[in-house]
């Protein structure tokens, strides 16, 4: 049920990888594959998203530049994507579990500045929800402030078409 930590440190992978469905823990899974550029889907069946294309103490995913979804099953998505510096797209969190679990989520990734995160249509686009406080007034890393957008629906499906 775990990959964590499978392709650390892989600095030449850039293939497609299936995550299986009965996983549940990522963390740290790619961490450091400086050469990944794939979409990568991530189960609804993971909770654990910590650290996954993160770099800590060197490189990120520093090539990762793929659409993004979060599913609803992620509940801890600390360092997420901490240091991958060429990411440039919206990001869609399905996740209405993330609370407050989300420090340095984005931490150095310059280029997400001007660009959206999608959330639940049911999570309110107040500081009363623990996640949406988490993006605009927590430590993401971005300041995400009037860039929220609350337009997603409960997929019946996954991933949504």
């Amino acid at each position: 049920t775990s990959c964590s930590s499978m392709f650390s440190g892989c600095d030449a992978l850039d293939q497609n990888i299936q995550i299986p469905n009965s996983v549940t823990s990522c963390i740290s899974m790619f961490e450091r594959c400086v050469s990944l550029n794939q979409n990568i889907l991530i189960p609804n069946s993971v909770t654990r998203t910590d650290g996954m294309f993160a770099g800590y103490d060197s490189a990120g995913c520093e090539n990762l530049n793929q659409n993004i979804l979060i599913p609803n099953s992620v509940i801890y998505a600390n360092r997420m994507f901490d240091s991958c510096v060429n990411l440039n797209q919206n990001i869609y969190v399905y996740s209405e579990n993330i609370g407050t679990n989300c420090p340095d989520m984005f931490n150095n990734c310059g280029l997400l500045a001007d660009k959206y995160i999608h959330i639940r249509s049911s999570i309110p686009l107040d500081t009363s929800n623990k996640f949406y406080n988490c993006l605009v007034n927590g430590r993401t890393g971005i300041d995400w402030t009037g860039r929220v957008i609350n337009d997603l629906e409960e997929p019946t499906v996954w991933p949504p078409l």
